[in-house]
């Protein structure tokens, strides 16, 4: 194998002539070709002012790590004048003031033959107070001798301020009457039908229709309707005195775990538990 190394070496240092040239006897002591300054290898004829630059600068980036010279930062951008008109506009592009712009077809609506109102009971003795961004009274509970309680009442079409931040206008959104009473009795609920199975909840305990709140176009409401009310509640409540005594058998003490209406739940089917003890005066 000493003629394939021999014939190797021979073929290098052939290309190493025709790419740097001749090594001096400097480097030939040194075992290193020399910088090459200049084109010093065979006559090209024609070609050599334009190949002979090419391969040149080839030869010096494949052979030494020339470094570059970097030129000093200099500062190419000035410093400009304080603009304070457009600080001025910035600032008042977002005003705290809406301007009213009423819809074409705004008294059209209340000029609306549907003249029904949508009416909200309850028939828990509970009171309900949430927060809700239109309707600011509390659910009042049934304290009366019937079966229901009658808390308030929303027209069949609702005009609702829609703000728009492009033009600063505030501008009235018709809604329907019945889907705002459905949205605050219960927020997950996007249809009209009150028995509807929620699949998924988007928070705890916010559904008031299981809690016996309950909407309707008639009053005093239909028979049926508070009985389905009812039934709703009647059916959470079980809910929960079943919730209750689960936790009763992993732990002795469900006190943390007890609201008041757990306790209203005990007082409608009239249990007597250790955490509902009947009290006599």
């Amino acid at each position: 194998m000493k003629w394939i190394s021999y014939a190797r070496t021979i073929w290098h240092e052939f290309w190493m002539y025709m790419l740097v040239g001749p090594a001096s006897p400097e480097a030939k002591e040194e075992g290193l070709a020399p910088r090459p300054s200049a084109w010093t290898g065979p006559s090209m004829g024609p070609y050599k002012t334009a190949v002979a630059k090419v391969v040149e600068t080839s030869a010096q980036e494949l052979l030494y790590d020339i470094p570059k010279q970097e030129e000093p930062l200099q500062v190419t951008c000035k410093i400009g004048k304080c603009r304070n008109d457009l600080s001025a506009g910035m600032e008042a592009w977002n005003p705290k003031r809406f301007d009213f712009t009423p819809l074409l077809n705004l008294n059209d609506l209340m000029e609306s033959k549907d003249d029904r109102r949508v009416w909200i009971y309850n028939v828990s003795r509970l009171t309900y107070r949430i927060y809700h961004p239109i309707i600011k009274t509390p659910l009042w509970g049934n304290i009366t001798k019937k079966r229901y309680t009658m808390c308030m009442s929303l027209p069949a079409v609702v005009v609702m301020p829609k703000g728009d931040l492009d033009s600063m206008e505030v501008s009235g959104l018709p809604v329907s009457g019945a889907r705002l009473a459905m949205d605050l009795i219960n927020p997950d609920n996007l249809g009209l039908d009150q028995d509807v199975k929620i699949k998924y909840s988007t928070s705890l305990g916010r559904n008031l229709g299981e809690k016996g709140v309950f909407w309707s176009y008639n009053n005093p409401p239909k028979a049926a309707e508070v009985s389905a009310a009812v039934l709703r509640m009647k059916t959470h409540y079980a809910d929960l005195l079943e919730r209750v005594e689960a936790a009763q058998l992993r732990s002795n003490s469900v006190v943390d775990e007890l609201t008041p209406e757990h306790h209203e739940a005990a007082e409608y089917f009239k249990e007597v538990t250790p955490w509902h003890p009947v009290i006599r005066g």
